[in-house]
């Protein structure tokens, strides 16, 4: 147990004292990934300091002694990846960039970019909302959960929203920080449509996830604010009006989520608090425990069928996560099945199922080759959103999406599994060719028409 909390202090202490002064904007960019992979660490921490504890999903003891060290050997390797890519240079290039280049403003058929996009978002999510409240809502109807709403209710308007929600963020958070940057000031339509986005999930029934990542999505491009010269713009922010909206909000989650644990399938108060403790304290570290006592206290491990049933014969489907399929049919067998029909899925990250493919030595190059590609892709997308690239901010975050993905899901389907794969293929050629097109023969084109 000493080695585990050795291994604690050392990762709080690097990601506290050097990334708090020298990458504060990349935490902020990767804050689902850092805190969904601190709170996998804190749940395996806390398995091992209980010595065999029962988990009720995987309906056995977890008998793990050192998986919360070798949880946050992962966590360090990616934490260490941004230093490589976001050099000095790099970073004072970026904050240059940031404060002096010259706004740009592109005008498609005499209309601008950022009012075409303000006008879609807004009749689309408008029309999502109301197709939301004419059928029931599952945050009144607790019995209805979120799957049985998705396969019986769900219009395909509504399926859309799920798909596309943190893409919809990210690009909203991109326009509020344009009107922060070129005007100094808040585009409050932006900010309600995104608090339309939170309200609306809230009442599908989500309690945390969907909430949690469209709110991470829009903080990527916000992060770069670390870079501006100064936040005036504060000052004309009416904070009263998104106290009053977000204190709604919450109460909204509250609501759902008491009734969720408390009221729903007529589950007892013991039962119920039983349950809270599972989904805090251990669902999000069980499969990576259950997978480093298999693989690394007991060396045992099968590559081989590992590889065959995440890439070409899964236990399911190639449509779904293949890799958290195989993880769930390694730890509850035939059950698994039943679980997936059931649209219940365990909770996984990319480290487990890197140690069920690779051993417990390759698995930690290939995760910080993983690293290394989102910094890389998140460093990208950064230049060019500040040099006002459109098109590569929209193909870039597709790629940077599906990626990102992998890493918290583990999802390895994009990379070489039939048509996922074409598809991933597809977005990362058209990204190439926009941020092509646009360093190189936008001057020469006049397909679009920009205001300096």
């Amino acid at each position: 147990m000493l080695i585990n909390i050795l291994f604690l202090l050392i990762g709080y202490f690097f990601l506290i004292k050097i990334y708090y002064k020298k990458f504060p904007f990349v935490a902020l960019a990767f804050f689902q990934i850092i805190l969904l992979s601190l709170w996998a660490h804190f749940s395996t921490f806390f398995i091992d300091s209980q010595a065999g504890i029962y988990s009720i999903e995987l309906t056995k003891n977890l008998e793990s002694n050192f998986s919360s060290s070798y949880r946050m050997l992962f966590f360090l390797l990616f934490l260490i990846a941004p230093f490589i890519v976001f050099t000095k240079k790099r970073i004072q290039n970026l904050k240059e960039s940031f404060q002096n280049n010259k706004k740009i403003e592109y005008n498609f058929l005499s209309f601008r970019v950022y009012d075409i996009v303000k006008f879609l978002f807004t009749v689309f999510l408008i029309l999502v909302f109301f197709d939301i409240i004419s059928k029931p809502i599952p945050l009144f109807y607790p019995e209805i959960g979120k799957g049985e709403y998705y396969q019986e209710f769900a219009s395909g308007l509504v399926k859309n929203f799920y798909t596309y929600a943190s893409f919809i963020s990210f690009f909203i958070g991109f326009f509020i920080l344009n009107n922060i940057r070129d005007r100094n000031k808040i585009d409050y339509h932006f900010v309600f449509l995104f608090l339309l986005i939170l309200i609306m999930f809230v009442l599908l029934g989500n309690k945390f996830s969907a909430l949690f990542t469209s709110t991470c999505f829009l903080m990527i491009p916000l992060s770069l604010l670390f870079f501006a010269k100064s936040y005036s713009f504060l000052n004309s922010i009416k904070i009263k009006y998104l106290y009053i909206i977000t204190g709604i909000t919450l109460v909204l989650i509250i609501i759902n989520f008491f009734s969720y644990f408390f009221l729903n399938n007529e589950w007892s108060s013991t039962y119920g608090l039983a349950m809270i403790g599972n989904r805090l304290l251990i669902q999000q570290g069980q499969i990576f425990s259950s997978v480093a006592h298999r693989v690394i206290d007991l060396g045992i491990i099968n590559t081989d069928l590992a590889y065959l049933r995440v890439f070409f014969e899964p236990v399911y489907s190639l449509d779904g996560n293949t890799s958290l399929h195989f993880l769930m049919y390694q730890d509850i067998g035939s059950q698994a099945y039943t679980q997936i029909e059931a649209g219940y899925g365990f909770t996984s990250d990319l480290s487990a199922i890197l140690l069920e493919l690779f051993g417990s030595y390759f698995s930690y190059i290939v995760y910080f080759s993983f690293s290394l590609v989102a910094s890389l892709l998140l460093y990208i997308l950064y230049r060019s959103i500040i040099e006002y690239k459109y098109l590569s901010v929209f193909f870039g975050i597709f790629v940077y999406h599906s990626f990102a993905l992998s890493i918290i899901g583990g999802k390895l389907t994009y990379f070489c599994c039939g048509e996922i794969s074409n598809m991933y293929l597809l977005k990362i050629s058209l990204f190439l060719l926009a941020y092509f097109f646009e360093s190189i023969l936008l001057k020469k084109t006049n397909y679009f028409q920009s205001i300096n």
